[in-house]
């Protein structure tokens, strides 16, 4: 074990006690914190992939397909490596079924927000929270649930 990591063990022995959780409810809250910061990470990786496909000429549509694709592949080694500690390609089908739940659960929660008057920029604020929750849920427990938090 290297400097850092007896650091972080130190840190989080003494943060965990001091909010009072088990070690498996410290190690599940850390697993979160974990996927929101690699999901920002996500985020920007797909945007700057639409913006060069935009500044290379590409039409948004097709940007948009092409910033999509390379983004869920990039999304899975991330999520599924540095959230979930997974090294394998063999739980890839699930992942994208499950981002293609969570995408179908967007339109709805978001239409229905624009239905009962919201904006569209105001609904999908609203609609960030519930995703990125159902987003952890259903991948640790349909996609990655034999990895421990």
């Amino acid at each position: 074990m290297n400097i850092l990591q007896r650091a972080e063990a130190y840190v989080s022995v003494l943060a965990r006690e001091r909010v009072g959780l088990s070690e498996a409810r410290w190690e599940t809250l850390k697993q979160f914190c974990i996927y929101i910061l690699v999901g920002v990470a996500n985020t920007g990786f797909g945007y700057l992939m639409y913006f060069l496909a935009i500044r290379a000429g590409l039409v948004p549509r097709v940007a948009l397909v092409v910033s999509t694709s390379l983004g869920v592949a990039f999304n899975y080694f991330t999520t599924g490596r540095v959230v979930f500690r997974n090294k394998s390609w063999s739980p890839f089908l699930k992942y994208l079924l499950v981002q293609v739940a969570i995408y179908f659960g967007n339109v709805a929660l978001l239409e229905w927000l624009i239905r009962i008057g919201l904006g569209p920029l105001a609904a999908q604020a609203l609609c960030i929270p519930m995703v990125v929750l159902g987003g952890y849920l259903l991948l640790r427990f349909l996609v990655f649930r034999n990895v421990r938090a």
